[in-house]
């Protein structure tokens, strides 16, 4: 097993911008004492972004929790579907523009993920490097870039499990996750670490 590493340098909890979080949540519908939840990739089956949008749903009769999505793809009308109905969901388009992408994910709460099917799980590793908790399936390598104390797992592909797991995370001391996330987040591996180990 040879985990993957990402580029250095790009992504950092200093990164945090409170303006831009609070848009965000505007985005969803609430205030700035709500909950951001951040969703980053493709828009694909595997992915599972209906079940993420509709945990997110249903937590948000419960707390004031958000969801943003961000991504597209040949699967984008079940998740647009699935958002229409949901007053807390905001669905962006593909950010490439890397320090914006950076910033909004140093400014979230937490990154939500579905896909127990990740190889790598890339993105989660980038989210751990800004500095946030994840809520990730418990399997997958999502699963393997959790960081114990600022990760939530949660039965894969299981909506109910999901929808629980947000709402744990909504009741939780997400400051002292937070802390965690951000000590973490100054010992993720790098592409270049990757590269000595391969060679």
């Amino acid at each position: 097993e040879m985990p993957l590493g990402i580029e250095a340098g790009h992504f950092s909890p200093a990164l945090r911008d409170d303006a831009l979080r609070a848009d965000l949540l505007q985005r969803c519908g609430l205030g700035p004492d709500g909950v951001l939840l951040l969703g980053i990739g493709r828009h694909h089956p595997e992915k599972r972004w209906p079940l993420v949008v509709r945990a997110a749903r249903t937590a948000g009769r419960a707390a004031p929790v958000g969801l943003v999505q961000i991504g597209a793809g040949l699967a984008s009308d079940p998740v647009a579907r699935a958002a229409k109905r949901a007053n807390n969901v905001a669905l962006l388009p593909p950010v490439y523009d890397r320090a914006r992408l950076a910033a909004i994910m140093a400014s979230a709460d937490a990154l939500v993920h579905a896909s127990e099917a990740e190889p790598f799980g890339l993105v989660a590793v980038e989210a751990v490097a800004s500095g946030l908790p994840l809520i990730v399936p418990d399997s997958g390598g999502s699963a393997e870039a959790a960081v114990p104390g600022a990760s939530l797992h949660y039965a894969a592909r299981d909506q109910a499990a999901l929808t629980e797991a947000i709402l744990t995370f909504a009741a939780a001391d997400r400051a002292a996750m937070r802390n965690v996330a951000v000590e973490a987040s100054a010992h993720v591996r790098t592409a270049r670490d990757h590269a000595r180990d391969l060679i």
